[in-house]
């Protein structure tokens, strides 16, 4: 294990980078220093997240309000700041079959597609209990995600998040909070990608697997 840290006393605060001796997936990597933090809040994150000035004090002010909030997750906006709708239900496998050959028409069971993104509900407003929430921003109670023991590492990738809201929400509460605000630069690989579209259709069936919930 490789680690830097960078000391920002101007900032008060400092920065240790550290890098995992194999690459074992997304959920592997996060968990590298599951045992090791001491935080109030711990964010999970995807590379290609733009914050907003005010998203973390927001974010905190939130959970410091609402102390039975275990997960946040915020209004996500794509380059053209148009909102990616990306608080759903939980998977099944007519939604992710749905999703990955008609990602671009949506004209197949367009309804059904639309409750499975909440879209049958008000994005402009609080919506709480969310069963699955994106896992590009999952703003985290530090001692839940702990007690969780964080992602299940059987994923490498996608279908992880999922996963791990669907756990969260069995002992506490998640929320989506609109004001709180990020930037995504999607990118979409599995759709682009031939490998790493395998890869997601390897984690749906570990997911449905373990869960259940096919139809």
């Amino acid at each position: 294990t490789r680690e830097i840290t960078y000391n920002l006393k101007k900032y008060n605060f400092f920065i240790k980078y550290i890098e995992a001796l194999k690459n074992g997936g997304y959920g592997y990597a996060n968990n590298y220093i599951l045992h090791n933090i001491k935080s109030n809040y711990h964010l999970i994150v995807n590379p290609d997240i733009i914050f907003y000035k005010n998203t973390f004090y927001q974010a905190i002010f939130f959970l410091e309000k609402n102390p039975d909030i275990a997960l946040l997750t915020p209004a996500v906006f794509d380059l053209q700041l148009q909102q990616q709708f990306l608080c759903k239900k939980n998977p099944t496998l007519l939604s992710q079959f749905l999703r990955l050959i008609f990602k671009h028409k949506k004209i197949i069971l367009k309804n059904y597609l639309a409750k499975y993104e909440y879209l049958d509900h008000d994005y402009q407003q609080i919506i709480y209990d969310i069963p699955n929430c994106t896992g590009c921003f999952m703003f985290f109670r530090t001692e839940i995600l702990q007690q969780l023991k964080g992602f299940d590492e059987r994923f490498f990738y996608y279908m992880d998040d999922a996963d791990l809201s669907r756990r969260t929400l069995q002992i506490a509460k998640t929320v989506y909070v609109p004001q709180i605000k990020v930037i995504h630069e999607y990118q979409g690989d599995a759709y682009k990608n031939k490998k790493l579209r395998n890869i997601a259709i390897k984690s749906a069936i570990k997911y449905f697997l373990k869960w259940g919930g096919l139809f």
